[in-house]
């Protein structure tokens, strides 16, 4: 998960939640990494991590609620990383910095941040109870690609699934899905989607990897 305009605070770990276009079927539980941009590397640029999140709570919401009511608008704020900004001005920020306007139901995602020694801190095994592997899934695995089966091996659940439930992931991302995988017609991607073409080779390590950087775990 991205924290380009808000890289300083997660490092204070003065941010515990953010508003995300996107990224609606993110479960509480969940791991993530915190990283500070994911989009638009130059060549030669990496993914630097931050550090572990986990998800507290997911849940949509209409930015007039920041502004309708003033207290939870300044107190949000605060959570949000700007304790110097009240609602309307982390609202203007937000619009500003995302060209959306103000009538959208972005996703209100509250998070905490793995500790060394907990159960989720990266290389730790599933903890006990959890119901399977992708509900509580250890930050490492979610950003390697072999996390996602053999490069060379198509996904458990099958390519097309694969690619529409990555897609569905996320959302208004797809745009910049094509653009990584150097695709100049979008009709490639609708084709893995009804299973007319396999990714293979590079296309097929970059799906996983993408996959990975966005916190999408594939279900059979």
């Amino acid at each position: 998960m991205s924290f380009s305009l808000t890289t300083q605070q997660v490092r204070d770990r003065t941010k515990t939640v953010t508003r995300r276009f996107g990224w609606r079927t993110l479960q509480p539980g969940t791991v993530v990494w915190a990283v500070e941009k994911a989009m638009g590397l130059k060549k030669g640029e990496r993914v630097v991590r931050i550090c572990p999140l986990r998800i507290v709570s997911n849940r949509a919401e209409p930015l007039a609620r920041m502004l309708d009511d003033p207290a939870y608008g300044d107190a949000e704020a605060v959570r949000e990383g700007f304790p110097d900004l009240d609602g309307r001005g982390f609202v203007d920020f937000l619009l500003r910095s995302t060209r959306r306007t103000a009538d959208e139901r972005p996703q209100r995602i509250e998070f905490e941040y793995v500790e060394p020694g907990d159960d989720d801190w990266p290389g730790s095994s599933v903890p006990t109870g959890s119901s399977s592997p992708s509900e509580r899934t250890s930050p490492d695995a979610l950003t390697s690609p072999s996390a996602m089966l053999p490069t060379d091996d198509p996904p458990a659940c099958g390519w097309p699934a694969f690619v529409r439930g990555l897609l569905a992931h996320t959302e208004d991302r797809q745009e910049d899905l094509a653009k990584r995988l150097c695709i100049r017609r979008r009709a490639t991607i609708s084709d893995w989607q009804r299973g007319d073409r396999t990714p293979t080779g590079p296309d097929a390590i970059v799906l996983k990897v993408w996959a990975g950087i966005v916190g999408y775990v594939p279900s059979d």
